[in-house]
C-alpha cells in the first residue's frame, strides 16, 4: 500500500519534485501510522506551548491525529494518569527522553500499552 493523495477541488496537486522531498514514501504497515503520529506528538510537545499541560495537549493531537486523520484507535498511553508520581510516568518519561535521542521505539510502544 502506497501513500494516497486526495485533493479537494481548488488545492493544487503536488508536482513530482515535491514528492521526491516527503519523509514517508509509503505506509505500509500500522506501525508506520502509529510513528507518523507519535513523532507528531513528540515534536508538539518540545515546542513547550503551555507553562503546564504540554504532555497532555501533545497527547490529545496525537489521538486526534491518529483517529481522525488516520482512521485509527486512539493511543492508551498506559491506561494511567500521567500527572502523578510514579512507575508509568516513569516509564512514560523514559521514553521521552529515549525519543529526544532520536529512538521513539519506546514511546511508541508506550502509546499502545
Amino acid at each position: 500500500m502506497g501513500l494516497e493523495f486526495e485533493y479537494i477541488e481548488g488545492q493544487s496537486p503536488l508536482d513530482e519534485d515535491e514528492k521526491e522531498g516527503l519523509i514517508v514514501k509509503t505506509i505500509s504497515t500500522r506501525g508506520e501510522l502509529d510513528e507518523i503520529a507519535v513523532r507528531f506528538k513528540h515534536r508538539l510537545v518540545q515546542i513547550r506551548l503551555f507553562p503546564n499541560g504540554n504532555g497532555r495537549h501533545s497527547r490529545l493531537c496525537a489521538d486526534i491525529l491518529i483517529s481522525q486523520g488516520l482512521k485509527m484507535p486512539i493511543f492508551t498511553w498506559g491506561r494511567m494518569n500521567l500527572s502523578k508520581k510514579g512507575k508509568f510516568r516513569k516509564k512514560y518519561l523514559k521514553a521521552i527522553y529515549a525519543a529526544d535521542g532520536g529512538d521513539y521505539k519506546l514511546l511508541i510502544e508506550f502509546a499502545r500499552s
